[in-house]
């Protein structure tokens, strides 16, 4: 009896196993790949909604709405670290008029700009945009004071505007899977880090400022762990119901 016992179970495991592989190569393998697909697309259409969001404020130097965008990024996707670099400096309509110590509409045409030379100077180099050319003397600590004249179809006013070219920075701790099983399977299915950069360019296509952050991919990790262990789960429970039921 006890032969035929060993007999049945070996029978068994080796059932179990082939069915297993079948469920495991032909079943969670193509839905995996079909997680991880899926969730690629929502990293990346955030990523380009974040990009079209981000585009003007930064180029207008809107601190904090930058700051709002990038808070609700890097929560909402995973993300490890996220720079901002300004690559020119430049002065916006939209950002003298944001900062400017008398005018609050932003119907207005701008006039003559100009700044003291202990900053550099300021060229116009296309519609309602300059670029801030610098002394070897400045630091980037310090905001520029731009003066200006605004026009509008009822009066002219001289205004000045305190423009500071600072971009937040964010302190962000990396996050590990602390689950080692996760962890393996995090290693066995590559889903690492991914870096991301982006350069943004002026209607001339001159480059004005850049961004890089990389993010992780435990949702996907976490998905899977929890989909493979539900699979089995399930498939083990049928297939002892129904050996011994068989068998027994």
């Amino acid at each position: 009896m006890i032969i035929s016992f060993v007999k049945i179970f070996f029978i068994g495991l080796i059932i179990y196993l082939s069915v297993g592989f079948f469920i495991f190569q032909y079943i969670f393998i193509p839905l995996k790949e079909q997680i991880i697909t899926n969730q690629n697309k929502v990293i990346n259409n955030n990523i380009k909604l974040f990009e079209t969001l981000i585009e003007k404020p930064l180029l207008h130097i809107e601190y904090a709405k930058i700051n709002n965008l990038s808070e609700e990024f890097i929560v909402n996707n995973g993300i490890q670290e996220l720079h901002f670099k300004l690559l020119e400096y430049y002065v916006t309509r939209e950002n003298l008029l944001n900062n400017s110590s008398n005018i609050k509409e932003h119907d207005w045409i701008l006039g003559d700009i100009s700044i003291d030379n202990k900053f550099g100077e300021i060229k116009k180099v296309g519609d309602s945009i300059y670029q801030f050319i610098y002394n070897d003397e400045y630091n980037f600590n310090t905001p520029i004071k731009v003066k200006f004249q605004a026009l509008n179809e009822e009066k002219m006013e001289n205004s000045i505007s305190t423009v500071n070219f600072k971009l937040p920075e964010y302190l962000i701790t990396k996050k590990v899977i602390e689950d080692k099983i996760k962890r393996k399977l995090q290693n066995i299915w590559d889903l690492q880090d991914q870096s991301y950069e982006k350069t943004f360019l002026l209607p001339n296509n001159q480059p004005y400022a850049s961004i890089s952050f990389s993010y992780h991919q435990h949702k996907i990790v976490d998905r899977l762990y929890s989909f493979l262990e539900e699979t089995f789960k399930t498939y083990t429970i049928g297939f002892t119901f129904i050996f011994f039921l068989y068998f027994i």
